[in-house]
């Protein structure tokens, strides 16, 4: 078994290299219904304001993540994916594969390099290794192991290198994801 430090090193540089660099952050991102959109654009892609006109701090983090900092993707209690920032945030019309008529058009994008699970990890499977090294604030999840409301949350080293310290069947877990 291998675990997605072996598989794909290219993904997020030498373990001892994200355990040195003080500035990289790590990020957790639910996607929901809007995973496949993203993937498919290779993005993360979040309105400036909510329906009743307020910014809220889940969407407004975008604007935290910088070049090289990680991600790790959710869709329904999997996580999915991983990817690596490219761009930080900049200002983007929501994009037109997103069906989406109520969300307000004027948001931030942020560009990735993503790398997708073949056989996506449960979040039941690894809540007991991370529940204690979440962030206290703004943490992705609630005591009981459940997604607080949100979309996109820093999470910290200790807690990205559990996921990608999980153990994987010879390697066969990691796809690159193409931009189409």
């Amino acid at each position: 078994q291998k675990t997605a430090y072996e598989i794909m090193p290219s993904l997020v540089g030498s373990e001892m290299c994200i355990r040195d660099r003080n500035n990289m952050k790590f990020f957790l991102v639910f996607q929901g219904d809007t995973y496949e959109e993203e993937k498919l654009l290779s993005c993360l892609w979040a309105p400036k304001l909510n329906k009743v006109g307020n910014e809220v701090h889940h969407h407004r983090r975008l604007l935290d993540a910088d070049i090289g900092d990680q991600v790790v993707h959710l869709e329904n209690r999997k996580i999915r994916a991983i990817s690596k920032v490219k761009s930080k945030a900049y200002d983007c019309e929501c994009p037109r594969e997103f069906n989406r008529p109520n969300w307000s058009r004027d948001g931030r994008k942020v560009d990735l390099d993503l790398t997708e699970f073949d056989d996506p990890i449960e979040v039941d499977s690894i809540f007991n290794k991370i529940e204690k090294i979440l962030p206290e604030k703004y943490s992705p999840f609630n005591v009981d192991g459940g997604g607080n409301q949100g979309y996109f949350y820093e999470i910290g080293a200790k807690v990205f290198d559990v996921i990608l310290n999980t153990d994987f069947d010879g390697g066969r877990h990691l796809r690159r994801v193409k931009k189409i």
